[in-house]
C-alpha cells in the first residue's frame, strides 16, 4: 500500500463515517431490541443484547464526558476484551482491509487525556462530541484536538466537561491561570509549582493536582 499522508480533517472524516454506520446499526437494534441477532461487520462479530437500548448509556463503563447513546454503544461493540479501553489491535482490522488508511492518526488524535496508546471511554466520547458540529466546538476542545498528543513537547490544554479551558494550566515546568477561553491572567505564571487560581476557580481536588504535577 502506498504511503498516505493523513491530516486532522482525515481523522474527523473517520469519526463521521463511524457515526453514520453505527447510528444505522443502533437504530436497527432499537427496532428489534427484544430479538437476539448476530451480524458480521468489518470482520468483527457484533451481538445485539436483549436489554433495552435506553439502558446502554447508563451501563457503559463509568465516564465523565457526556456521551450519546449510539456513541457509547459503539465503544462497547469494539471493546472486544471488555477492559474499558480500545486498543490499536481492536481497531486495526478497519485499517487492515484498506477501508481506513488513516486509522492510526485517528487513534492518536483521540488518545489525548492519558496518552497511553489506547482510547478510554471518556476519550472516545470526547473525540466524537463535536466532530459533526465544528462551528460550535468550544475553544479548549478545538485546541486539544488540533495537535498530535504524542509529539514531544506539545502543549495539551486542560479542558472542562463542556470543552472550555480549566483555570489551571501547566506545561514544561510552568503553570498559569486562564479564563474559560484560554486567556492568561496577568502575573499568574509560576515556575515549578502549582498556580494559585483560587480567585478564578474552586480549589483543586487531589486528582487534578496529580494531573497538573505530571504536566510540570
Amino acid at each position: 500500500m502506498p504511503h498516505v499522508t493523513c491530516g486532522q480533517e482525515d481523522s474527523r472524516q473517520i469519526i463521521l463515517r463511524f457515526e453514520k454506520e453505527e447510528q444505522a446499526i443502533f437504530a436497527e437494534h432499537h427496532e428489534y431490541k427484544n430479538e437476539r441477532t448476530k451480524e458480521k461487520k468489518n470482520g468483527i462479530k457484533i451481538e445485539f443484547a436483549e436489554e433495552d437500548v435506553e439502558m446502554i448509556n447508563r451501563n457503559v463503563y463509568a465516564h465523565k464526558i457526556a456521551c450519546r447513546n449510539d456513541v457509547a454503544w459503539m465503544f462497547q461493540q469494539w471493546d472486544g476484551d471488555n477492559d474499558g479501553l480500545l486498543s490499536k489491535d481492536e481497531l486495526m482490522p478497519l485499517e487492515g482491509n484498506g477501508r481506513e488508511v488513516c486509522l492510526a492518526q485517528f487513534i492518536d488524535m483521540c488518545d489525548d487525556m492519558v496518552v497511553d496508546g489506547s482510547i478510554s471511554v471518556d476519550e472516545w466520547c470526547d473525540c466524537f462530541s463535536f466532530a459533526d458540529d465544528l462551528r460550535h466546538e468550544p475553544p479548549c476542545h478545538k485546541a486539544k484536538h488540533s495537535v498530535d498528543p504524542h509529539m514531544a513537547g506539545v502543549f495539551l490544554p486542560r479542558c472542562d466537561l463542556e470543552g472550555f479551558y480549566r483555570p489551571e494550566q501547566c506545561h514544561s515546568g510552568y503553570c498559569w491561570c486562564v479564563d474559560r477561553y484560554g486567556r492568561e491572567f496577568d502575573h499568574s505564571r509560576t515556575k515549578g509549582e502549582l498556580p494559585d487560581c483560587g480567585q478564578y476557580a474552586n480549589d483543586l481536588d487531589d486528582e487534578e493536582k496529580i494531573d497538573l504535577k505530571h504536566r510540570l
